[in-house]
């Protein structure tokens, strides 16, 4: 096993155990870091929140973390899917030592995960990430691509 790849399953271990305590916790907190957009396909639109490493290099890539909400934050309001997790997500020791794109897409009102195809949209590179004008085409590493759901929304 790479240190890579040890030092996701690492973070992801910290995210799962502490989680919880986050959780029960938060407190108002500046979530501008986490940038706006909708990612739209033929008549479907799915709007996403995204957090860059805090020291984001266009040049480098970086893995891609994907957190499904639960049911209770769907909608289109954009912000509901930023319930849960966000101050651990927003920890500048964590974003310092195991940098990653974030991406919390808002699953729509009446909508389940379970309908959606995460592989194609990865595949498709439906997450179109960009960063003040600038496209990028996931600046992801294709295998470091994690997915973190929360409550009983993939049933």
């Amino acid at each position: 096993m790479t240190i890579t790849k040890f030092r996701i399953f690492a973070m992801l271990g910290i995210m799962y155990l502490a989680l919880p305590f986050y959780t029960h916790a938060q407190v108002q907190q500046d979530l501008s870091a986490f940038d706006k957009g909708t990612y739209a396909s033929k008549t479907d639109t799915l709007p996403y929140r995204i957090l860059f490493p805090r020291h984001f290099d266009p040049k480098q890539k970086y893995p891609l973390l994907i957190m499904l909400h639960g049911a209770g934050e769907r909608g289109n309001d954009n912000n509901a899917q930023l319930a849960y997790g966000t101050q651990m997500l927003l920890n500048d020791t964590l974003r310092d030592k195991y940098p990653a794109i974030v991406v919390l897409p808002q699953c729509p009102k009446d909508g389940y995960w379970s309908n959606v195809d995460i592989r194609k949209m990865i595949k498709a590179n439906a997450v179109t990430i960009s960063r003040k004008g600038v496209s990028l085409h996931p600046p992801c590493t294709p295998c470091l691509v994690w997915l973190i759901s929360f409550s009983t929304n993939l049933t």
